[in-house]
């Protein structure tokens, strides 16, 4: 096996936090992974009709931190489906690490405040309904 098939296998292979090592079928940029059962990863469906796949990355300012949110460039179709991330970290978990109303994503209040520090970047994807 040459040094790009060894990469390209590793890079389709992931540890879920059981340790189960799972394998990653064929994956085309603007897609989500999402665990499905005990031990099977699939691909999240592609966004519904009409919707647009988005992320919105931030490097949070002091005043981010001191006002406890940030604003999402469109108004999400879902709220309840924004993803948020840092540093490639896993997902924090929506209602419990932050909360989203219209386009504001906070975080007063929630697990997250306190730990968001200044200069950390976060990454917000969600899907958005095309005007």
């Amino acid at each position: 096996m040459g040094f790009q098939a060894f990469v390209s296998a590793i890079a389709r292979r992931i540890k879920g936090s059981d340790g189960t090592i799972l394998t990653i079928g064929a994956i085309t940029d603007g897609q989500l992974l999402k665990r499905d059962g005990a031990s099977v990863v699939s691909i999240a469906p592609s966004a519904a009709s009409g919707e647009v796949r988005n992320s919105d990355e931030f490097t949070l300012s002091a005043g981010d931190i001191t006002n406890g949110y940030v604003d999402l460039s469109e108004t999400p179709a879902d709220t309840d489906a924004v993803i948020l991330q840092m540093n490639a970290a896993p997902a924090f978990q929506n209602g419990v690490a932050f909360t989203v109303a219209v386009k504001r994503v906070t975080w007063t209040g929630s697990a997250l405040e306190g730990i968001l520090l200044e200069n950390d970047v976060i990454m917000a994807i969600y899907s958005y309904v095309a005007a």
